[in-house]
């Protein structure tokens, strides 16, 4: 699972960026869930992302910024970054 650095925000680039962090993640994920019915990448990125909300950074970073976040990691859900 990526680190806490993936949280910060960076401006251009930012949901690119969001999607690289997290797409290994989500390719090992759907790689084990294979044998996990039931299981979808959707469900998971909407729950790294609530988990993310919860963050004290998360806060602090704007609402653009959390909008791209929310889209790399949807992106890397899906196994393609923009």
């Amino acid at each position: 699972m990526p680190g806490p650095a993936t949280f910060i925000p960076g401006g251009a680039g930012l949901r690119r960026e969001t999607c690289l962090g997290w797409l290994d993640f989500f390719t090992e994920a759907k790689r084990l869930a294979d044998a996990e019915p039931g299981w979808t990448a959707e469900e998971a990125a909407e729950g790294v992302i609530e988990d993310a909300s919860k963050s004290p950074r998360w806060s602090n970073t704007s609402e653009d910024d959390r909008a791209a976040m929310k889209a790399g990691i949807r992106d890397a859900a899906d196994g393609a970054c923009v």
